[in-house]
Order: C-alpha cells, then sequence, then structure tokens
C-alpha cells in the first residue's frame, strides 16, 4: 500500500455506498470545506482505491450487497499499514450488537442513519483530528522504542570495542617490536606482517562501533559540503564503476556544516557503496545538496533536532530499493543483506552514529523496484556563527599569550 501525501493539499475522505445518492450527498457534504471525496460502490472497489492512495477517513456504509461493510473493514485493516486508517461505519442499525460487531472488526467510530449532513463536516473533522493525534502518538512510541534498543546496543557495541582495542594495542605494539627487531629478508616478517595487517582491519571494525555508540572522539570544524563532495567526486567515480552514473548537484551559495571532515567523508562513501551495490545491473547514483527549512512538522516526527535551517544531502540510487521490514532495521549494526562473508552490517549504523553525533538526522525513502533515498539533515552554519567562533579561538590565542608573558622572569 501506498502511504498517504504528506504534501496532500486536502484531507483524502473515501465514502464506500452501494447507494449513489448516499455517496452524492457526501460529496456534497464535504467538497465545500476543503475536504477531497473518492467514491466506491463496493467493498472490492475501495479496498482497490486503499491499495493505490491511502486516504485520511473511510467512511464505510454497513449493508452492502455482496461483501458487506464489517467484511470490508475487516479486510481493509489486514492490508499493509491497514491499521494507519481511520475508519467510520455508517449504518442505521442501532442495537448494540451491530455497534459491538463494528468495534470488533476495527471501526474506529460509528454514524447512525439518517444522517445530518450538515453536521457532518464537523463530525469528519473531529475524527480527522483524533486520527491524527492517535497516529503521532503511534509514531512516538515507535520511535522511542527505536531509540531505546539502539541506545543499549550501542552501549553494548561501545563497551566491547573499547575493551577489543586494548587487545588490539598489545597485538600491534607487539607485531611492530618484533617487526623492528626482524632483518628485512627474514622470511617470519610475512607472518608478523599478516598478524600486523588483520589488526588494523580489526582496528577499522571498532571506529565504526565506536562511531555507531557515539563515543569516538571528533574534531568537528566549519566546512562546506559542496567543497567535500567535489574534493570526492573523482575517487567515488573510480570506485562506484563505468555503469553507473554519478550525477551531482551542488547549492551556488555555500552550504557550511560544523562536522569532522575525515567522518563525514566516510558517511558520504558509505552511502554511496551502499547504492552501488544495489545497482549490480547499473543504474545512476546522485549526490545532490539543498539547503533548506525545517519547520514544527519535520520537528514533530524527529524531536531530536531543532526547526531552523539546515543543510540537506541526499544520496540516491535507482537500485533495488527495500521493503518496510529492510527500512526498519537498516541502521541497526549488524543488520545486513549482502551475502555472508561481504558484508559487516556496520556501515549504515556507523553513518547513522556519525550524523547523531554532529547534531543531525538522517532520514531513509525506498520502495522495492524503485530505488533508495537517503537524506542526512545537518545544522547550516551561519556566517555569525562562524565570526563567533573565530572570535573566541582569538580569544582564546590571546589569554594563552598573556599567560605565557605573565609567566616570563621580570627583567633586571
Amino acid at each position: 500500500m501506498i502511504r498517504a501525501d504528506a504534501k496532500r493539499d486536502r484531507p483524502l475522505v473515501l465514502v464506500v455506498d452501494d447507494d449513489a445518492n448516499s455517496r452524492l450527498l457526501t460529496r456534497a457534504a464535504l467538497e465545500p470545506h476543503g475536504f477531497q471525496v473518492a467514491e466506491a460502490a463496493d467493498g472490492a472497489a475501495a479496498i482497490s482505491l486503499c491499495q493505490e492512495d491511502r486516504p485520511d477517513l473511510v467512511l464505510l456504509d454497513v449493508l452492502m450487497p455482496g461483501m458487506d461493510g464489517y467484511q470490508t473493514c475487516a479486510a481493509l485493516r489486514r492490508l499493509p499499514e491497514g491499521d494507519l486508517l481511520a475508519i467510520v461505519m455508517m449504518t442505521g442499525l442501532e442495537d448494540i450488537d451491530s455497534i459491538t460487531r463494528a468495534f470488533q472488526m476495527g471501526a474506529n467510530d460509528f454514524i447512525t442513519k439518517p444522517i445530518n449532513w450538515t453536521l457532518l463536516y464537523f463530525r469528519v473533522q473531529y475524527l480527522l483530528m483524533a486520527s491524527r493525534a492517535l497516529l503521532q502518538r503511534k509514531h512516538l512510541e515507535e520511535q522511542l522504542h527505536q531509540s531505546q534498543k539502539m541506545e543499549a546496543i550501542g552501549r553494548l557495541a561501545g563497551g566491547v570495542a573499547h575493551d577489543f582495542n586494548n587487545l588490539l594495542t598489545v597485538i600491534s605494539g607487539c607485531s611492530d617490536l618484533l617487526l623492528a627487531r626482524l632483518p628485512c629478508q627474514d622470511p617470519g616478517r610475512i607472518e608478523i606482517e599478516e598478524i600486523r595487517q588483520a589488526a588494523e582491519q580489526a582496528s577499522s571494525l571498532t571506529r565504526q562501533l565506536l562511531a555507531f555508540s557515539r563515543k569516538q572522539i571528533l574534531q568537528p570544524q566549519a566546512l562546506d559540503l559542496n567543497k567535500l563532495i567535489i574534493r570526492m567526486e573523482k575517487m567515488l567515480r573510480r570506485i562506484i564503476g563505468e555503469d553507473i552514473e554519478v550525477v551531482t548537484v551542488l547549492t551556488e551559495d555555500p552550504a557550511m556544516v560544523l562536522a569532522d571532515p575525515g567522518q563525514l567523508e566516510q558517511v558520504v562513501m558509505n552511502l554511496a557503496i551502499n547504492a552501488r551495490d544495489a545497482m549490480p545491473q547499473g543504474g545512476r547514483l546522485t549526490l545532490q545538496v539543498d539547503r533548506v527549512t525545517l519547520d514544527e512538522t519535520f520537528y514533530q516526527c524527529y524531536p531530536e533536532v531543532q526547526p531552523g535551517p539546515f543543510v540537506m544531502l541526499t544520496v540516491g540510487d535507482t537500485g533495488v530499493g527495500m521493503d518496510e521490514g529492510t527500512m526498519s532495521k537498516a541502521f541497526e549494526p549488524f543488520f545486513t543483506t549482502k551475502e555472508t562473508g561481504k558484508g559487516t552490517g556496520l556501515g549504515l549504523a556507523m553513518v547513522h552514529g556519525v550524523v547523531t553525533q554532529s547534531g543531525g538526522v538522517i532520514r531513509l525513502a525506498s520502495k522495492p523496484g524503485q530505488g533508495t533515498s537517503m537524506e542526512v539533515y545537518l545544522p547550516l552554519v551561519c556566517q555569525e556563527m562562524l565570526k563567533d567562533e573565530q572570535a573566541l579561538a582569538i580569544e582564546g590565542d590571546l589569554q594563552g599569550a598573556r599567560w605565557w608573558v605573565s609567566d616570563l622572569p621580570p627583567k633586571n
């Protein structure tokens, strides 16, 4: 099922009724108040329409030939994302058994006939507000659950990485000492160099774990994301391969962010490599930089960032895409869709950690067969902030100079 369009100008109400006059009256009652109204004469048509575009609310008649309202309601709930539908049963049956059955089949509310067409708008408006409040609460609960899970895994990963790094330090140090003692032509150097190389590879994994757990020490500095993409473009083209077209779209104005350049390069590299792997038959990789303003609506979905000016980096591909199940686990450590031995499952987890630690968020959009889009949002650094930062740095240098001068011995 396709999600409801978040940019839809007017709420979409689907009225399901075998009586054409009832559908016409419902349209006449709602459209003047800014609603879009779609019609279905039976349950099968309603299910088909919901599969194409999820409405904001369904007004569902109970007594219909073939599939009645109860059966239709149950079938709508079984659709992917069917639990997000607001379903209101319209019935002339006021007995408690009929009303109870409506709720058992998944209805959110019911309206008894004959319908007061003048008051229908106010009733639908109220039901939409209640439905949106419930959806928002569910979304926030899911975010909280995911955040708690990731935080727990992050603590575990950070602890493991710290202890493992101590062991690697001993392995690397002993390898270096042995290599320093052996002559260049000694055949034993080959095995020791293999040990040293394996320790370096393992060390890179611990860095990814630390980045995911947000315990890696970053060295942020103001940088233009446009220039970073330009600097990486040639290297990316070599890594991605000739069968994939690389397109870069940059902003005219500087896209200044405060981030660790090396870690941000790793973010871009990981996203680009993931995109390449999703296009085994070739395709197009797009890296686009935009300056955007995040509003209150975005803040409600991602409360970890405040509304305001941001830089958005979009890494999009035309690859195989992801289903809902894969998307929900994409940023979890050690989760990978690649074959055994071809991925650690830490790439996107590291990306998520670096972006979060840099004060941003990352948003994923994908559909099977329609490619994937990764959107990285980082706070925009304005000129005033840069001036303040430079002034603080100069003041720090002056204070250091004053301290050094005051510590000099007095002249004779």
